[in-house]
């Protein structure tokens, strides 16, 4: 395994050794407390460059949540300043330049989406609008059957993955993925 990579090592070998190695992330040890009290230490984050209808999404994620804690949640492009790094607690709507946005795009084909926990950051994401706003509404849905304080936990997240005609394309042997 790569140096600093803490996910468990799964292979399920042949004895010809054919079958690569798999790697699950490891669940995080606490959930993600999007809000405590009548704060919100999240700040929901949009791609600079977006749609009008993915702006909307992202207002509405910090609308519901305001409105749940009857108080301010700050929203934010994905823009970076020079040497500024990003915000530790941010909740990533769309597909934002952040590397937790690119690693959640990396497990999705084309019409699926997630609601994902990314170390301290929720990820949101969907490679089409239709497709996010399915995961928005579903955040929502969430957001709204909340009691209390928003915690979000590795049994809340969301992988939703679309029937496929074909599992694999191939040209001769060679696969396209």
């Amino acid at each position: 395994q790569p140096a600093g990579d803490i996910s468990p090592d799964v292979s399920d070998s042949d004895s010809d050794g054919t079958s690569a190695p798999e790697t699950f992330p490891e669940p995080p040890k606490d959930p993600l407390s999007l809000t405590s009290g009548n704060k919100c230490k999240y700040t929901v984050i949009r791609p600079e460059t977006c749609s009008d209808a993915v702006k909307k999404l992202a207002v509405l994620v910090k609308n519901t949540i305001g409105e749940h804690i009857d108080g301010f949640v700050s929203i934010k492009e994905d823009f970076l300043y020079g040497s500024t790094k990003p915000e530790q607690y941010e909740i990533l709507i769309g597909q934002t330049n952040r590397k937790e946005s690119v690693d959640a795009l990396e497990g999705l084909k084309y019409n699926d989406y997630c609601i994902s926990i990314e170390g301290d950051k929720l990820v949101v994401t969907a490679y089409t609008e239709e497709k996010l706003t399915e995961a928005v509404n579903k955040l929502i849905e969430f957001i709204n059957g909340s009691e209390g304080d928003i915690s979000f936990t590795h049994e809340d997240q969301i992988f939703s993955n679309a029937e496929y005609e074909r599992d694999e394309i191939k040209i001769g042997d060679i696969s396209l993925k």
